[in-house]
C-alpha cells in the first residue's frame, strides 16, 4: 500500500477526529463527576438507570434532622417552636422573605412528603409559602447560614421509644 499525500491527509482527519470526540467524552464525564449532584460514575459505567435503582430499593430510609445537625445554638432567640405530627416546625418570628422560604432536602423522599403536608396545613392557616427543594448539600448550607423562615425538625424512632418507656 502507498501512502499518498490524500491518504496520509485522510488518515490525520480521521485521528484528529477520533481525538477530539475522545477528549469531549471525556471533559462531558469529568464535568458530570465534579457537578452533578445526580451523577454517579459506577451508575454511568454500569448503565443503572434510576428506575433500575428504584426497583432495587427495598425501602425509603427517612432523614431526620435535629437542631444540632445545622449548628442552631443562639439563633432560636428569633423563633417560634411548633410542634407538629412530624416533629417540631420552626418559624422565623419575623420573616426574612416573601413569599416564607421553606427549604427541603429533595434526597429525602420521606422528609419532603412531611414538609409537603406541612405547607400546605401553613398555606391553609394564609401563609404565603415558597418551597425550595434542594440536595441536601445545599439545604444543609442554607439552614446553616439561617436563610430559611421554616424548617421542619423530625424526631427519631429511638427518641419516640424512650418517651414510651417512661413512666
Amino acid at each position: 500500500m502507498k501512502l499518498t499525500r490524500s491518504t496520509i491527509g485522510k488518515l490525520i482527519l480521521k485521528t484528529g477526529l477520533i481525538t477530539v470526540v475522545v477528549i469531549a467524552g471525556l471533559a462531558c464525564f469529568a464535568y458530570n463527576v465534579s457537578f452533578n449532584p445526580d451523577f454517579s460514575a459506577l451508575d454511568f459505567i454500569t448503565s443503572a438507570s434510576p428506575k433500575k435503582k428504584t426497583k432495587n430499593r427495598k425501602h425509603v430510609q427517612e432523614t431526620v434532622y435535629g437542631i444540632q445537625d445545622f449548628a442552631l445554638n443562639e439563633p432560636l432567640d428569633g423563633f417560634d417552636e411548633i410542634s407538629v405530627e412530624s416533629g417540631i416546625l420552626l418559624r422565623r418570628k419575623t420573616p426574612l422573605y416573601t413569599p416564607m422560604l421553606f427549604p427541603v432536602d429533595a434526597d429525602s423522599p420521606v422528609y419532603l412528603k412531611k414538609c409537603a403536608r406541612q405547607a400546605d396545613s401553613l398555606q391553609e392557616q394564609g401563609c404565603e409559602i415558597q418551597m425550595h427543594p434542594c440536595h441536601q448539600f445545599e439545604f444543609t448550607a442554607l439552614i446553616h447560614a439561617g436563610k430559611f423562615d421554616f424548617l421542619l425538625l423530625t424526631e427519631t424512632e429511638e427518641e419516640d421509644a424512650d418517651v414510651e418507656d417512661k413512666p
